[in-house]
């Protein structure tokens, strides 16, 4: 009653075929034949996707079924039908295994002593008794079996659980050598106990010893890289106490991988920054063919936003630009992506910080901005004239142009850059630093890009803390939360 009671709530229809045949024998034997005929007609009841299921796993199901059915004609004593039907059931068991074979025997004798045919009962016994003999010497020997348990169901990047129940069926020890493919490849994996060595799929169990009728379980942490279907299919060694070396295998499992629900809203026509926190407050990541600024001091968090927006467009193959007065993180990305990466350098020793590179264009400073225009038409021109998808830009330099020029000559020369690069596809972003200028300079500045992320720092009841907050972006749809930075 309580396996019954669990296989409902958590749906488990392959337990209930087991429940509801096993109770209509039971309250048939005690007569009462109305709850018997009650959970029999409840097998008919189960999701017909479930019942076409149930009768191809091993004949179990329709075993079980034909068996429950002779226990119901018994107890009303119908008593040649019944008979026609223990035979059936009888040669179904043999097909699964002995100890179907010796219960359904069992029910078989019940019904026999019921009409009084006590020696062919007898009979029946004896036969229970040859067949536990045959079992007890099948134990004599060390052998394992495996059942493995893991959702039929999972999200791409997302973790579950893998179990492997290694069980010791004999009286003899032994000791468990390794499991094969059990990872499917590609997967990401954390093993309990910790002891056990995973590699390339496979399990290196170190030889654990396990004693008679004992049981070994494996568990694992697995994440799949992306959607998709994966047979599981392992193989585990064992060997007994002469070294002989034997293999068995659970049942395959196929499990589903699902492509992961994205965790916020994502609109279409915007450029990830690969900014967990700012793509969530701008749903997806800056609107294409926007100007705005990274308002923010020199921090290890702004650093990282605009590492990570050089990276995602580098990485994934975009024309990405970096006009910038550090290399920084673009010194390795300038040397990985030669093609689709160009970097501006801005800097007197600019001819130390890289290498000669033919998308690296070094400048001694901010000093004359026509020459960083210069450096851009460069580099654009050695882009394909078919060229087409994303671009990104980053401006790291506007602090040091506002310092050197002054906010009319700044401003002048964005207002001529920004239009000419959002003609040309161009998302940008640039970078300012608010505390190195008055406000009213900075305001000249900001005012002419399409919308200001800030990361400015606040006191909380746990002391200072950092924050990220999108503080404009015109006629586009985003979240004015302020969201809680942590340093990388």
């Amino acid at each position: 009653m309580k396996a019954q009671e669990y296989s409902t709530k958590t749906e488990t229809y392959l337990l209930e075929q087991e429940t509801y045949p096993h109770l209509a024998r039971q309250y048939a034997k005690l007569g009462d034949l109305g709850r018997a005929q009650e959970y029999y007609d409840k097998i008919k009841s189960l999701p017909q996707e479930i019942l076409a299921g149930m009768t191809s796993v091993r004949g179990v199901f329709r075993m079980n079924m034909v068996r429950a059915q002779a226990v119901l004609l018994a107890a009303e004593g119908k008593w040649k039908e019944a008979d026609q039907y223990f035979v059936q059931a009888i040669e179904m068991s043999k097909k699964i295994h002995r100890a179907s074979q010796i219960n359904t025997i069992n029910d078989y004798v019940w019904a026999l002593n019921k009409q009084g045919r006590i020696e062919e009962a007898k009979k029946r016994l004896r036969e229970i008794e040859e067949i536990s003999e045959e079992v007890s010497k099948d134990f004599a020997d060390f052998e394992v079996q495996a059942d493995l348990l893991v959702p039929r169901f999972a999200l791409a990047g997302e973790e579950f659980e893998l179990r492997l129940d290694l069980a010791n069926v004999s009286r003899k020890p032994g000791v468990l050598v390794k499991v094969e493919r059990l990872v499917p490849a590609g997967f990401e994996g954390t093993i309990m106990p910790s002891c056990f060595g995973l590699q390339d799929g496979s399990v290196d169990m170190k030889k654990e010893a396990i004693p008679p009728f004992e049981v070994r379980t494996i568990k694992l942490k697995l994440k799949a890289p992306e959607a998709g279907t994966f047979s599981l299919d392992p193989q585990v060694s064992y060997m007994d106490e002469i070294g002989e070396v034997k293999t068995c295998r659970p049942r395959s499992i196929t499990i589903t991988v699902l492509a992961a629900e994205p965790k916020y809203e994502i609109l279409p026509g915007r450029v990830s920054t690969s900014y967990a926190e700012l793509d969530a407050l701008l749903l997806g990541g800056i609107p294409e063919k926007f100007a705005v600024t990274l308002s923010s001091p020199s921090t290890d968090e702004r650093q990282l936003l605009i590492q990570k927006f050089l990276e995602a467009g580098a990485d994934a193959g975009e024309k990405t630009f970096y006009i910038a007065t550090e290399a920084g993180c673009a010194k390795a990305l300038a040397e990985k992506h030669q093609t689709n990466f160009f970097l501006v350098l801005c800097n007197p020793q600019a001819g130390a910080m890289v290498q000669e590179l033919p998308n690296v264009y070094k400048l001694k400073g901010v000093e004359n901005l026509t020459e960083i225009d210069i450096a851009l038409t460069k580099a654009a021109r050695k882009l394909q004239p078919s060229a087409k998808g994303t671009k990104r830009i980053c401006i790291q330099v506007l602090s040091d142009a506002l310092l050197q020029h002054r906010a009319v000559t700044t401003r002048r020369w964005l207002s001529a850059l920004l239009p000419n690069l959002k003609s040309q596809g161009f998302t940008i972003l640039g970078v300012v630093d608010p505390q190195m200028h008055a406000s009213d300079e900075l305001q000249a500045v900001l005012s002419l890009f399409d919308g200001e992320i800030d990361i400015y720092e606040k006191e909380t009841p746990k002391g200072t803390a950092k924050f990220l907050k999108v503080k404009k972006m015109t006629g586009q749809k985003y979240l004015k939360d302020e969201v809680p930075l942590t340093e990388a």
